[in-house]
């Protein structure tokens, strides 16, 4: 069974957790954050530590549900930390290989205006912003994304 590790990384003096990730190799993924392709939040929060932070792996979730498992950890840490530094509700892209994360997060208003101002511009979007843009309107209700009233 090909596992996906879902991981905390923690305070090294409190052990409290601020990030929650999921990762087939998580040793390299806790290094990328670090990076400057990284998350802003995450990487100036680990700078600002006066040790690494320490990595706990919470759960191997199967790499068929790794998405859902990782969603529940970053409910859970929130409910010990509500200042946890995901911006996300998790469970985010997969490539071939399982893990790789494609998805813009945005907001429904962003996306919102996002696609008002390709529709008013005819500027085309984005590969990422444009599958953002497609799961937004999938998951809005049919008369809302065909533009009738009740």
């Amino acid at each position: 069974m090909r596992t996906v590790k879902i991981y905390g990384l923690a305070h090294p003096s409190t052990g409290l957790i601020w990030y929650v990730g999921a990762s087939g190799h998580p040793t390299r993924r806790v290094r990328q954050h670090c990076s400057k392709g990284a998350s802003k939040r995450v990487r100036t929060w680990i700078a600002s530590l006066d040790a690494e932070p320490v990595k706990t792996i919470l759960e191997a979730a199967d790499i068929a549900n790794w998405q859902e498992r990782e969603r529940y950890w970053i409910e859970a840490q929130k409910k010990q930390n509500p200042e946890l530094l995901n911006v996300s509700d998790g469970g985010y892209g997969q490539a071939k290989d399982g893990m790789k994360r494609t998805a813009v997060f945005l907001t429904d208003e962003q996306l919102a205006d996002l696609q008002a101002v390709y529709k008013a511009t005819g500027a085309k979007p984005s590969e990422s912003i444009r599958r953002a843009i497609d799961r937004y309107l999938e998951n809005m209700k049919p008369e809302v994304r065909e533009g009738k009233k009740k």
